[in-house]
């Protein structure tokens, strides 16, 4: 049975899997007759497998060889319509720094066709006007919550100390103490 689904397997190109069905038909002590067919055909599937291999190996080097080639010649052959021609039917070959354009666009997965480049400009145009408001939401903010209340905080003890000083040179005229405290607070904050 082993040797008969390795030889249908050698059929299918499974030679890797054939060549273990012809071993697994070895360990089962066969006749001697069939030891020799059995070793000739394991010895074919190996054969066969290392010659596949090989044959892939090839193929996956001449792939990596070709792969820029194809990639130039592919990009060489982009074709839009002229521009110049009356009824718009006459084709040029794209200039170098359109081929470039739309190889970067295909790269970036972009789906759209060339003239989404508008489209792209626009959306920056829109990312860079939705900064300028979120700065201006930030530094308006920043200005109401932090500044403002700072500036009347500092209004305020002004208006206080001002209010202090008045009372001191009201009570300077009157008693000895607060004289000795303003010419203390004169001498210490002349301005």
């Amino acid at each position: 049975a082993a040797v008969l689904y390795g030889l249908s397997l050698g059929a299918d190109r499974k030679y890797k899997n054939a060549e273990l069905q012809f071993n697994k038909a070895l360990l089962t002590d066969p006749d001697p007759a069939d030891v020799e067919v059995l070793r000739h055909l394991q010895a074919q599937a190996c054969l066969c497998k290392d010659r596949d291999e090989e044959l892939e190996r090839s193929r996956r080097r001449n792939e990596k060889k070709l792969l820029p080639v194809r990639a130039s010649l592919a990009q060489a052959g982009i074709l839009e319509r002229a521009a110049g021609s009356a009824d718009g039917d006459g084709v040029r070959m794209a200039s170098s720094r359109e081929r470039d354009d739309l190889m970067r666009q295909i790269n970036q997965g972009n789906k759209g066709s060339y003239s989404s480049s508008s489209y792209g400009s626009r959306n920056k145009t829109v990312q860079i006007i939705s900064i300028v408001i979120i700065i201006a939401a930030l530094l308006f903010f920043l200005v109401y919550f932090l500044i403002a209340p700072a500036i009347a905080k500092a209004n305020d003890r002004n208006r206080r100390l001002d209010w202090l000083e008045e009372k001191l040179v009201e009570g300077a005229e009157t008693d000895e103490a607060f004289q000795v405290i303003l010419d203390d607070y004169q001498r210490t904050f002349s301005e």
